[in-house]
């Protein structure tokens, strides 16, 4: 009997450890997920990041465009004014309008070509560590 009662307790203990080592197992296989998961997280975010810089430069580059087409406008515009004054002629209200506008403009534009600037500057700077 006492053979027998041995082999229980020795069973038991084996269960024990057993069921330690289980929920050991557990752990570790919740941590290499949490490690998978976050990972995919990861590499996901960094692809928009990749398109975002991408889109930030086309949209920075457009706005240079149009920076560089206000300024020719301005200047043609300035060239106008100059030879209407000249023919003692006076500037249509809309070509007026057209230059308050269009420095307002190029002032917005400026702003927002400064800013991109220093977004497309972070992005690649954040994208290379």
């Amino acid at each position: 009997m006492n053979t027998l009662q041995n082999v229980y307790n020795k069973l038991s203990e084996e269960k024990t450890e057993l069921a330690k080592h289980e929920v050991d197992l557990s752990l570790a296989d919740d941590l290499i997920k949490f490690y998978k998961d976050n990972l995919a997280t990861n590499n996901k975010a960094s692809l928009i990041v990749d398109k975002l810089l991408m889109e930030t430069k086309i949209v920075l580059n457009m706005y240079k465009e149009v920076q560089s087409g206000t300024n020719v406008l301005l200047s043609n515009i300035s060239k106008y004014e100059t030879k209407a004054k000249e023919l003692g002629l006076d500037l249509p209200k809309e070509i007026s309008s057209i230059i308050g506008m269009s420095k307002a403009d190029q002032k917005n534009h400026t702003k927002i070509i400064n800013g991109l600037t220093k977004g497309v500057q972070g992005l690649e700077a954040a994208n290379s560590l």
